[in-house]
């Protein structure tokens, strides 16, 4: 049996941390070291130079002008970061490939191993999409393009989980297409309980009242509100359902076929198992969501053979097959065309089957992490290790 491939994984955050990056850097590690055919090496918790500074600027903008300034885009912290990988790559080496889940911590990196990113988003994704994207200092703005430059042009492979941020990097950074891929995130499921045996959830579900899903630690941006309002007009309409809400709570009372579980931290296994429990009784996923690059919990839902109803904004279209395994809406859908599109996923029971074994055939053939991360160690494999060698 050959060498493992010695993969130098590199993270600003502890490599372990199940919170970060929505958990997707957390399961992406996981999926790498099941594999006999890898190695893995954290690079990981990258300290961020003069952080007081950076903390009091940030604050001077936001305070003195209501401007956002995001440090982590500035040149000096950046070239921190690369030394610091520089230095771990020297003394935990040999390695043959970097590969980061963001583009931030192998920007400026320009050493001797290749260096890849697997992102969800370029910098030009974000502005003025995500609620916290918006309003930033033209400092800050001018730092992220200059950022992401950076990153496509010292990368020997940048990967993106949809269609829509790898055409950002080529269309808005002029990225060399050869450069380019897209592979999917999986889905983030408990690594030690693996996924669900879910084929027999569907048939459970046949005939019990139909219970919505909603699943979001921004209630606003996500699109919480519109849930409800889309289950108050199928209420309305003598459907009999009922929602479940999970993360952020809503801002004040709700009606009474919502449920509010509050949030729930897959760092905690009663918390994970109860999260299991409600994806296994609902019927469908509901994410109105108004700004998203791809949501984890699609794919999710996907694990559980649950269809989705989601937006089409962002790369939401490219974890959605729209009346395949759920359904896309406009972003300008209303109550009532979202109540319709739940009523299309669950009605007849025969169309909701359908549907979920469409959903659950999606999660097991592409959007689960084994899958990604081979496909993902093949390209490191081609793309990098032998052209490197070569």
């Amino acid at each position: 049996m050959p060498d493992p491939l010695r993969i130098g994984f590199v993270t600003t955050h502890a490599a372990h941390d199940r919170a970060a990056y929505s958990g997707s850097s957390f399961a992406m590690r996981q999926a790498l070291l099941a594999r006999a055919d890898v190695a893995v090496i954290d690079i990981d918790g990258l300290s961020t130079v003069l952080y007081p500074l950076w903390r009091a600027k940030q604050a001077a903008y936001w305070f003195g002008f209501g401007r956002r300034y995001w440090m982590n885009r500035q040149p000096a912290v950046l070239s921190g970061y690369a030394r610091q990988v520089a230095r771990r790559v020297a003394a935990d080496g040999p390695i043959d490939v970097l590969l980061s889940p963001g583009s931030v911590p192998l920007c400026h990196y320009t050493g001797p191993v290749p260096a890849v990113f697997w992102s969800d988003a370029t910098f030009d994704c974000l502005v003025d999409f995500y609620p916290e994207a918006t309003g930033f200092s033209r400092e800050t703005v001018v730092a992220g393009h200059r950022m992401e430059e950076a990153a496509l042009r010292n990368c020997t492979l940048a990967i993106y989980s949809s269609d829509w941020a790898r055409q950002s990097a080529a269309r808005v950074y002029k990225a060399t297409a050869a450069k380019l891929q897209t592979v999917p995130y999986g889905a983030n499921i408990d690594p030690q309980t693996g996924p669900p045996v879910a084929d027999g959830f569907i048939t459970a579900r046949v005939g019990q009242p139909p219970r919505l899903l909603f699943v979001a630690n921004d209630w606003r941006r996500k699109g919480g509100d519109l849930a409800v309002a889309a289950t108050a007009e199928l209420v309305r309409r003598g459907r009999p359902v009922a929602l479940d809400v999970v993360g952020q709570p809503p801002p004040g009372p709700v009606p009474p076929f919502v449920t509010v579980h509050g949030f729930l931290d897959k760092r905690a296994a009663a918390d994970r198992q109860r999260l299991t429990d409600l994806f296994r009784s609902a019927h469908a996923l509901v994410l109105p969501t108004r700004a998203d690059c791809v949501p984890m919990v699609v794919a999710e839902a996907y694990a559980h053979a649950l269809p989705a109803a989601a937006t089409a904004v962002g790369g939401v279209p490219s974890v959605i097959d729209d009346g395949v395994t759920g359904r896309l809406l406009p972003p300008d859908a209303g109550a009532a065309d979202w109540a319709t599109a739940v009523e299309e996923m669950l009605w007849p029971e025969e169309r909701h089957v359908v549907l979920s074994q469409a959903a659950l055939a999606r999660f097991r053939s592409l959007l689960n992490w084994p899958v990604a991360v081979g496909r993902v160690v093949e390209l490191l494999h081609t793309r990098c290790v032998a052209s490197h060698a070569a």
